[in-house]
């Protein structure tokens, strides 16, 4: 069935893996099973009628089967005060002590953080 099936990988970074390192492995990987990617392409909407995915730029990518991974956002529990949250549910936090924005005595750490880092597991492994 491989042979009749073609499979497109959309990502919004400039390349298929963020990380360098590990996008030497996997471009390799991808081109050598004939999977073909598009760069800096946002999902904006998908028009399931048309099946048609809408990049945030107006970029069409037609599907016959769309497997979408929603955005990574904070989990949704009260926090008091509200205010140390971002506009994504991620607590804000000083990037060099982990210490909640307003707070000496609290800390966040982790995929509760706001801190600009990579919340998976490869990047704590790395």
């Amino acid at each position: 069935m491989r042979d009749k099936v073609r499979i497109i990988f959309a990502t919004f970074y400039p390349r298929p893996y963020p990380a360098e390192p590990m996008n030497e492995l996997i471009e390799p990987l991808l081109k050598e099973r004939g999977i073909e990617y598009v760069t800096f392409y946002t999902l904006d909407h998908i028009d399931p009628e048309k099946r048609v995915g809408y990049s945030m730029e107006g970029e069409g990518l037609k599907f016959d089967a769309a497997i979408v991974i929603p955005p990574h956002v904070g989990v949704d529990i009260k926090y008091v005060p509200e205010d140390v949250l971002d506009s994504d549910r991620f607590v804000q936090a000083d990037k060099f002590t982990n210490r909640v924005k307003g707070f000496d005595d609290a800390f966040v750490i982790g995929d509760a953080s706001a801190l600009p880092v990579a919340k998976t597991g490869v990047t704590a492994h790395l």
